[in-house]
């Protein structure tokens, strides 16, 4: 019983991530998110640019192949033909966003750390889906090295060159 319930909370709120999503990227201009994703800017930096205010950048769900089918289910190619684009500029573009997803590529603008994504000790790329996996990773790493603590906060601030980065974008 204590299963199912599990099961229905989770689907729950993996309607309720997706629900938000539809509503959230209709209201994105689908040319600017397309030439921002094409330069490799990430999901959550694209919803920072636009305003989005909502909890929506802890949600597990958000890649660039989510945000891509949402602006692709806008009309974008429709916006493309009639913009003069070809069919197979669009082709180039959606192979590039495919790509990006299985390469290790952090994003242009905040350099990856609001993709929740880093190297280890061993070199290896690793990627986490949300904030509290990332803090947990490193109250273990704190607790594996001796130190003893009972709760943890971890504060991200934005260095001063991710808004140089952002400025120039913009």
């Amino acid at each position: 019983m204590e299963n199912e319930t599990e099961a229905a909370a989770v689907s729950s709120a993996a309607g309720d991530e997706a629900k938000l999503l539809s509503d959230t990227v209709p209201t994105l201009p689908p040319l600017a998110v397309k030439d921002l994703l094409s330069i490799g800017v990430c999901i959550r930096c694209i919803f920072r640019f636009f305003g989005v205010s909502e909890c929506i950048y802890s949600y597990t769900s958000l890649s660039t192949s989510v945000l891509h089918a949402a602006v692709g289910k806008m009309g974008l190619e429709g916006d493309m033909v009639n913009n003069g684009l070809g069919a197979k500029e669009d082709l180039n573009t959606q192979h590039s966003f495919e790509e990006s997803e299985s390469e290790p590529n952090f994003c242009r603008i905040c350099l990856g750390i609001l993709q929740f994504a880093y190297h280890d000790h061993k070199k290896m790329l690793v990627k986490r889906n949300r904030a509290n996996d990332f803090a947990l990773l490193i109250a273990e790493v704190v607790k594996q090295e001796g130190h003893q603590i009972d709760n943890f906060s971890l504060e991200v601030s934005i260095p001063s060159r991710v808004m140089e980065q952002e400025q120039a974008v913009w």
